[in-house]
């Protein structure tokens, strides 16, 4: 059973008291205010734990080498070695398990970086990202179940069934490409969240927008998509016409997603930046009906063998290294490179410091600017630091889940002033020809897992290995099979395929479930949030 229990918070420690009710363990004299800011509950348990169900519903024995996460819609549920199941009561927080302390269950909420926002501040635009709190408080109060069987959630509403979801950001969309790519994924039977520019203020010509292409874009709606804000136009208008552009604007269409683009002054990832409040914002949110947003937080990119946003030992340096190991070795290095700072990392100054690098390495190397050789070198000898300790200590930071990949955090609940919205996180997908093989598909069907993915469909650059479309008109051949491979499964309802909002009206039951047990042990489910579930004895 358990020998001690522990409450931390703002470094005040705190033992409470092991007595049970039944065979369920709850905090007394708490209330589930106390667990909406940053805190730890501890547990120290007479036996070891000898198995926990990991993010695939599988049993797992706890690895020796890096600590186990247990977010949101990842199960909470160990086995000790006398045989005891031991199961949360609710789903909030981050469960941490630790082969070296194999007594030990560290049961997290609000942990840094496990719910984050991007803040561009100053002239410059420097990127921050701010750790978050709750907004939405806990159903119940976070307690152990000693029970004799187990509850396992469903994330989808094809009971237990992967999940594949796609945001598609409109940068290069033309009328033209705008139409391959909806009959690409109407012949395959695919849905996605289209990102949509309202207005045509757009440095290219021949930008899509709603101002100019409805008709096309509607057509997208009527094929059972969901179109979704792109911020307002392509181009940054001046601040005073831009400001007055996002409060004036009444939507064509209801829409309830927002994915932030570029340096819109009205982004959410920039407006406090522009002086205006959070009750501005807030309101006209609220005013749009806007819920779901979306504000620069990729866990990683996905590549073969990097797909599933549950499982954190996919957004690991070796795991994407040895994804791309077909690359030429020129093209692995560079992905490598960008991987290490921006999603190992994840520090805007070292990310600065890499594209500063690489536009003098270009003014260098093929314009002949010698000049800028020396401050060339010297930011070179800066990064070097941070990358030497990568490339020295492989064995053990390749392993390491990247720190926005660890908590699993797929979305979470915030508000803005008092308007409540949901913050979701992504995976940048750019190579549909790997991230989307069917060893893939079929890895994330057997783990029931999930993507949320950040695409660029139309993108036309073509060092973007693996993109959908070799040129307006013509879709790449392998990466048509991959769809086509994806829209049999999700056929065959082994893959749930919704969009965005669907996708966050079902899962926003995670945060609703609370469980209890007789004096047998077994469970009782006092709210189910509306999600699938089952019960299992071993």
């Amino acid at each position: 059973m358990i020998v001690s229990v522990h409450w931390e918070k703002q470094g005040i420690r705190r033992k409470l008291d092991t007595a049970f009710h039944g065979l369920q363990w709850q905090p007394e004299t708490f209330a589930v205010t106390d667990f909406s800011e940053p805190c730890l509950l501890e547990f120290v348990f007479d036996a070891p734990i000898t198995a926990f169900q990991n993010h695939g519903y599988h049993w797992e024995v706890l690895p020796n080498k890096q600590p186990v996460f247990c977010g949101l819609m990842v199960p909470k549920v160990v086995r000790l070695a006398n045989g005891q199941l031991i199961q949360a009561t609710i789903q909030g927080g981050h469960w941490e398990l630790y082969a070296r302390y194999p007594n030990r269950l560290r049961w997290w909420f609000y942990p840094e970086k496990s719910q984050v926002l991007t803040r561009y501040t100053g002239i410059h635009h420097e990127r921050q990202l701010e750790s978050v709190a709750g907004f939405a408080p806990l159903p119940a109060l976070p307690g152990l179940l000693f029970c004799a069987q187990y509850v396992s959630w469903s994330r989808a509403p094809i009971p237990f069934a992967a999940t594949a979801c796609f945001t598609d950001h409109c940068d290069f969309d033309t009328p033209e490409n705008l139409e391959s790519q909806r009959k690409l994924l109407r012949e395959c039977g695919i849905r996605v969240t289209k990102g949509m520019f309202l207005h045509h203020f757009s440095k290219r010509v021949d930008n899509a927008s709603w101002e100019r292409e409805a008709m096309l874009l509607q057509a997208w709606a009527n094929d059972g998509h969901e179109l979704a804000y792109h911020s307002l136009t392509q181009s940054i208008r001046d601040k005073e016409a831009a400001f007055q552009e996002f409060e004036t604007i009444i939507p064509p269409i209801p829409m309830s997603t927002w994915i932030d683009h570029g340096y819109q002054p009205y982004n959410v990832s920039l407006y406090a930046n522009e002086g205006k409040s959070g009750a501005w914002m807030g309101q006209h949110l609220s005013n749009k009906n806007i819920v779901n947003l979306w504000n620069y937080v990729d866990c990683g990119t996905a590549t073969k063998g990097v797909l599933n946003q549950l499982n954190p030992q996919h957004f690991t340096l070796k795991a994407y290294h040895k994804g791309n190991r077909t690359l030429g070795i020129v093209t692995r290095l560079s992905l490598l490179l960008k991987a290490i700072l921006f999603h190992y990392y994840a520090q805007e100054s070292l990310i600065r410091q890499y594209k500063s690098l690489a536009s003098q390495f270009k003014a260098v190397v093929f314009r002949g600017q010698w000049r800028q050789f020396l401050e060339f070198f010297n930011k070179m000898i800066h990064l070097a630091g941070p990358l030497s300790k990568v490339v020295f200590g492989w064995g053990s930071r390749g392993c390491e889940s990247f720190p926005l990949a660890r908590y699993q955090t797929l979305f979470f609940e915030y508000a803005i002033d008092t308007h409540p919205v949901a913050i979701f996180q992504t995976v940048e997908m750019v190579d549909f020809e790997r991230a989307l093989c069917p060893t893939n598909i079929d890895d994330l069907i057997a783990d029931s897992g999930v993507f949320i993915a950040h695409t660029y469909f139309s993108v036309p650059l073509a060092y973007h290995s693996g993109r959908v479309l070799l040129n307006d008109q013509t879709v790449q051949p392998k990466v048509r099979a991959n769809f086509e491979y994806l829209g049999e499964k999700i056929r065959e309802q082994v893959v749930w395929n919704p969009t965005l909002d669907e996708w966050m009206a079902y899962v926003k039951g995670f945060t609703k479930t609370v469980l209890t047990c007789d004096a047998s042990g077994n469970i009782i489910v006092l709210r189910n949030g509306q999600l699938n579930y089952r019960t299992t004895t071993s």
